[in-house]
């Protein structure tokens, strides 16, 4: 085990990221969902909640059930 964290620990080690990017959306922007509930639907975000990491942030969205909705940036894709 304290191989691995040896390599991960030397910053000179090769390393890349193998997750999805993600883009933080503004609010007005229209967002599709990508995962977790209503997948494939596009709503306006209303506001972005949470500070500069993306792991603290979340998205709120005009969803119909009038109740607040909320996702977190990587399930969303911002329409272009």
């Amino acid at each position: 085990m304290s191989h691995w964290l040896d390599l991960i620990a030397n910053p000179r080690v090769p390393r890349r990221c193998a997750g999805v990017p993600v883009t933080i959306p503004a609010v007005g922007d229209i967002v599709q969902v990508r995962q977790g509930e209503n997948l494939g639907q596009q709503y306006t975000v209303l506001a972005v909640i949470g500070n500069a990491y993306a792991v603290d942030q979340k998205v709120f969205v005009n969803h119909p059930s009038d109740v607040l909705t909320w996702y977190y940036p990587w399930n969303l894709e911002v329409q272009r």
